[in-house]
């Protein structure tokens, strides 16, 4: 059986895909909740789990029904977890939803989950802005460390 971190960061995979269907409704970082957002963790790749209602892989969030925001609070929870469980830390996890690129980037080299030159090559770690398709690949990215 896959890991939990690893059937999490599938499902991330799959909303944000079915979502680049439809690019009208664009979630970016910081500006889903407003400028001033200080928790960090309403990146828009837990913004877009949160509004799919596909939370089955989501343990904490699959029992709440709030607003979105603190749906994606629980998702970072729960995705923090089953990364700890994983590798020890929850670098892993904050590297995919962390709110700026400097703070994803800083966990990447945390993580470890590859060297500096590699992890500089993805734009999720690396801009303030990443596409739809940018997290997606640094989250197949991450899956094959699993």
């Amino acid at each position: 059986m896959k890991p939990l971190f690893q059937q999490q960061c599938e499902a991330l995979v799959k909303t944000l895909t079915k979502a680049k269907a439809n690019e009208d409704n664009i979630l970016h970082m910081y500006t889903w909740v407003d400028e001033h957002h200080s928790c960090g963790t309403a990146a828009c790749v837990c913004g877009y789990q949160a509004l799919s209602n596909d939370l089955s892989l989501f343990m904490e969030a699959t029992t709440y029904s709030g607003i979105h925001e603190d749906i994606a609070n629980n998702i970072t929870y729960d995705l923090d977890n089953s990364c700890y469980d994983l590798f020890g830390n929850k670098h892993a996890s904050a590297s995919i939803y962390s709110a700026h690129h400097c703070g994803r980037l800083n966990h990447a080299q945390y993580a470890e989950v590859a060297d500096e030159k590699t992890l500089r090559t993805f734009k999720h770690l690396t801009r303030p802005k990443p596409s739809l398709d940018d997290a997606i690949e640094y989250i197949n990215f991450v899956i094959q460390k699993c």
